[in-house]
């Protein structure tokens, strides 16, 4: 049964008022630190600081919400000492509707295409609705009855389900809200970005998130070919060939993620990722004006950022972490040539602080860490074809091509290093890391090597180390660095696209560009693109599969499957330690389905990822053949049910014509709900 439209509504109003409440509270101590930046900050520090208090709260067995209880407690103290004055709110309005109007024209995408129905979906809520049905770390694996998720990272399924416990919102909802939260975090990171770095114009950093990559044009184009030629258009072939553009591997953009609807780990992460681009640039730009004190504040939240991160994202540190290193670096080299000796500790210190608390942060889980899908680093047998990797990295790669060209009057002779290294990597047989290489090369030309530099800097050489190595996971011979590519070309595009969105803003403001428009006409300006974002959701109605209208993921179900959306509706009321038996056959099928949508356990589901997660040895196919025995052989059904544990066992007409042979007679088997063509039976044997 779906949930009411006016239980959505008050869902949303209290989702919205907990991340005010925990970000108010947090606004006065970061101010000390960030300064004016402490008020926007505070949205994405509220956040992962609440998710690592209720992570360790389940980790010593006590209930989540109780992590709210310190932000009321420093927003009751704060309010005493008057830190909330009618004065100091003035202009802050400003980063509350930016993040707001973020979230709801997310919200209204999600609104017209919620289902939990196609793509990875079914695993994503199968994830949140199981840390929220038991609330243990690590949380329990919904296809592999007896195993927990210390085999994945799951701190941004965490994140968005203990947000939802404290919040009494289901997790059909939370799914459906969980991105919206996200990409309100990463617009307001990246407009401090912007903020800290452009006089005007802060807003560009911004339209890295809402950019296409080349392919979506070509694709485009050949749509427009074939509606002329009488054919259709395709909106799933467009969005998805764009993604696949690179032979064998995937491609996504934020813009495609957003879409796509997937709260999947490196969507999740994304307003991380962009709050630790403007923290490493407020650093790079400000520490040697910041007191002792401050600076301390400030490696601490960038160790929160970067500690947070592997748990949510391990792709995401393994960029993000040798950058920070880097940046800090800098910063000494930097002091210690001017001779700053209080500054040089300082900086010091924070390169010995940072790491050594990010890890720190979530020791526990490295602890718990037991996945094996991580087999080395080799050689790419098959570099990207150089005309599909400019289809990906073709704006970036121009906008940071002609910034570094204007340097090269000053310095010349770099060009013929820049060639012969592109020339060499070419005939070596990796010509689109020539390519990259070339233009990291030319960088090397400009004098003003600040932060945005660095950042084109490192973009750019992660793009030549996907080219030249791969990290091997189980995915097969085929698809060998589908997974490389797709996470590091997704943090590359966030590096580079911010860094060329810094660099348009600079052309522009050189050229001071927008400076006869009048405050009026600005205003005008603004209140139309904002009408716009937020009515555009509703009239593309971008929809890939059942017709929306809710942001209860779960409520396709009524139409699609009534009898799977009952059951579901008895589920929901059984607590305890419940392990559940359901058809089980191919991944990204409607198969696994009840698991995935009550957080209840199966013995198996989706082999294909539970194969990749744990590897051989994991008796992935074992448990395949066993949930087929337990339906189809009396003779072995109770022994395998206790062996897994199991306590109920499900049969609707998916089960039946996927296991002809059943056979239900005896074995212990009592049936507790029987309604719309859905049997439940639950084994006392």
């Amino acid at each position: 049964m779906a949930v009411p439209p006016e239980t959505v509504l008050l869902n949303v109003i209290s989702w919205l008022l907990f991340l005010k409440l925990v970000q108010t509270a947090l606004w006065p101590p970061l101010e000390k630190v960030l300064g004016r930046y402490g008020y926007p900050a505070a949205y994405t520090v509220s956040v992962l600081l609440f998710t690592v208090l209720s992570w360790y709260l389940a980790l010593v067995g006590l209930p989540v919400p109780l992590a709210a209880v310190p932000f009321l407690v420093l927003l009751a103290v704060q309010a005493a000492k008057g830190c909330y004055r009618r004065e100091r709110w003035q202009g802050m309005w400003k980063w509350d509707l930016i993040f707001l109007i973020a979230f709801l024209v997310m919200a209204e995408m999600r609104y017209v295409n919620p289902s939990i129905a196609y793509a990875e979906k079914f695993m994503d809520h199968a994830f949140m609705a199981s840390l929220m049905r038991t609330p243990a770390v690590p949380p329990l694996d919904p296809w592999y009855a007896g195993g927990n998720l210390n085999i994945y990272y799951y701190l941004g399924y965490w994140m968005a389900g203990a947000i939802g416990l404290t919040t009494a919102v289901p997790s059909s909802v939370v799914f459906n809200l969980a991105i919206p939260t996200v990409v309100g975090l990463a617009v307001v990171n990246l407009w401090m970005v912007g903020d800290l770095l452009l006089p005007r114009l802060t807003w560009l950093p911004v339209v890295v998130l809402l950019l296409v990559n080349p392919s979506f044009l070509v694709q485009s184009a050949f749509q427009l070919q074939n509606i002329l030629g009488g054919g259709t258009f395709s909106l799933m072939d467009l969005v998805w060939k764009s993604t696949r553009t690179i032979e064998n591997t995937i491609t996504e953009f934020p813009l495609f993620s957003f879409l796509w609807g997937d709260p999947h780990p490196h969507v999740l992460a994304i307003g991380n990722q962009a709050f630790l681009i403007f923290l490493l640039g407020f650093l790079f730009t400000r520490w040697q004006t910041l007191s002792g004190r401050a600076r301390a504040g400030l490696a601490l939240l960038v160790a929160l950022s970067l500690g947070s991160m592997p748990p949510s994202n391990s792709w995401d540190v393994l960029v993000y972490a040798p950058f920070t290193l880097l940046i800090l670096a800098v910063c000494l080299w930097q002091a210690w040539k001017a001779g700053q000796e209080e500054e040089t500790r300082h900086t010091l210190a924070a390169l010995v602080l940072v790491p050594v608390a990010s890890v720190a942060l979530f020791l526990p889980y490295y602890f718990q860490m037991a996945g094996s899908g991580f087999n080395g680093v080799f050689p790419v047998a098959t570099p990207s074809d150089p005309v599909q990797f400019l289809l990906v990295n073709g704006f970036f790669l121009a906008v940071i091509t002609v910034y570094a060209a204007r340097g090269l009057h000053t310095h010349p002779i770099i060009a013929i290093p820049a060639a012969g290294a592109g020339i060499v990597l070419a005939a070596a047989g990796f010509p689109a890391a020539g390519i990259a290489a070339v233009i990291l090369l030319l960088l090397l030309a400009r004098e003003d090597r600040d932060y945005p530099w660095w950042l084109a800097a490192a973009g750019l050489s992660l793009l030549i180390l996907t080219e030249v190595l791969y990290l091997k996971d189980n995915f097969g011979v085929t698809y060998y660095r589908m997974n490389t590519v797709f996470k590091f070309s997704f943090i590359a595009w966030m590096m580079l696209g911010t860094a060329s969105m810094i660099f348009v803003g600079r052309f522009l403001n050189g050229l001071r560009w927008g400076e006869g428009i009048t405050e009026k006409t600005s205003r005008i300006l603004t209140v139309a693109v904002v009408i716009l974002l937020l009515a555009a959701p509703l009239v593309l109605q971008v929809n890939f599969a059942f017709r929306g209208g809710t942001l209860d993921g779960l409520a396709f179900l009524d139409s699609a499957h009534p009898g799977d959306a009952a059951a579901l509706q008895y589920l929901g009321t059984l607590g305890g330690d419940e392990v559940i038996v359901e058809a089980v056959k191919g991944d990204y099928e409607y198969y696994s389905r009840i698991s995935a949508f009550s957080g209840i356990p199966a013995v198996i589901g989706w082999p294909f990822h539970e194969f990749m997660w744990r590897g051989e040895g994991s008796g992935v196919m074992g448990r395949v053949a066993d949930v087929k025995a337990i339906y189809e052989d009396p003779a072995r059904r109770g022994d395998l049910l206790r062996d897994y544990g199991a306590t109920l066992l499900y049969v609707s007409d998916i089960e039946r014509g996927l296991y002809p042979a059943m056979n239900l007679t005896g074995g212990g088997l009592t049936p507790v709900y029987d309604a719309q063509g859905v049997t439940i039976y639950r084994f006392t044997g």
